[in-house]
Protein backbone atom coordinates (compact mmCIF):
# COMPACT_ATOMS: atom_id res chain seq x y z
CA UNK A 1 0.00 0.00 0.00
CA UNK A 2 1.55 3.65 -1.02
CA UNK A 3 0.30 6.68 0.83
CA UNK A 4 0.58 9.87 -1.12
CA UNK A 5 -0.30 12.69 1.83
CA UNK A 6 0.21 16.06 0.66
CA UNK A 7 -0.48 19.51 2.91
CA UNK A 8 -0.44 19.89 7.17
CA UNK A 9 -1.85 17.03 9.16
CA UNK A 10 -4.55 18.85 11.92
CA UNK A 11 -5.93 16.35 13.82
CA UNK A 12 -9.21 17.93 14.45
CA UNK A 13 -9.69 17.79 10.76
CA UNK A 14 -9.95 14.13 10.49
CA UNK A 15 -13.65 14.42 10.94
CA UNK A 16 -14.06 16.73 8.01
CA UNK A 17 -12.73 13.73 5.57
CA UNK A 18 -14.82 12.90 2.31
CA UNK A 19 -14.26 10.20 -0.07
CA UNK A 20 -13.55 11.51 -3.35
CA UNK A 21 -12.90 8.92 -5.59
CA UNK A 22 -12.69 5.26 -5.58
CA UNK A 23 -11.78 3.03 -8.37
CA UNK A 24 -10.92 -0.58 -8.23
CA UNK A 25 -10.68 -3.43 -10.27
CA UNK A 26 -10.55 -7.45 -9.38
CA UNK A 27 -7.05 -8.18 -9.86
CA UNK A 28 -7.60 -12.18 -8.71
CA UNK A 29 -10.61 -13.97 -7.32
CA UNK A 30 -11.14 -12.17 -3.64
CA UNK A 31 -8.04 -9.59 -4.28
CA UNK A 32 -8.54 -5.82 -5.81
CA UNK A 33 -6.41 -2.99 -6.94
CA UNK A 34 -7.16 0.50 -7.26
CA UNK A 35 -7.27 4.15 -5.55
CA UNK A 36 -8.86 5.85 -3.28
CA UNK A 37 -9.11 9.58 -2.89
CA UNK A 38 -10.01 11.34 0.16
CA UNK A 39 -10.41 15.28 -0.07
CA UNK A 40 -10.99 17.22 3.44
CA UNK A 41 -14.14 19.27 4.13
CA UNK A 42 -12.22 22.36 5.56
CA UNK A 43 -9.80 22.34 2.65
CA UNK A 44 -6.47 22.68 4.46
CA UNK A 45 -4.67 19.74 4.34
CA UNK A 46 -4.81 18.49 1.05
CA UNK A 47 -5.80 15.64 -1.33
CA UNK A 48 -4.98 12.27 0.11
CA UNK A 49 -4.70 9.13 -2.46
CA UNK A 50 -4.10 5.72 -1.06
CA UNK A 51 -3.31 2.92 -3.80
CA UNK A 52 -3.35 -0.82 -3.40
CA UNK A 53 -2.53 -3.25 -4.97
CA UNK A 54 -3.39 -6.97 -5.02
CA UNK A 55 -5.51 -6.31 -1.88
CA UNK A 56 -7.83 -8.70 -0.10
CA UNK A 57 -11.26 -7.34 0.48
CA UNK A 58 -13.84 -8.83 1.98
CA UNK A 59 -17.62 -7.59 2.25
CA UNK A 60 -18.99 -7.53 5.80
CA UNK A 61 -22.59 -6.33 6.61
CA UNK A 62 -23.58 -5.08 9.38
Amino acid sequence: MTFDIQGQLNLKDLDGLEVYDFSFTESAPGRISGELGILPNSGTIGYWKIQFTNSIWQLVSA
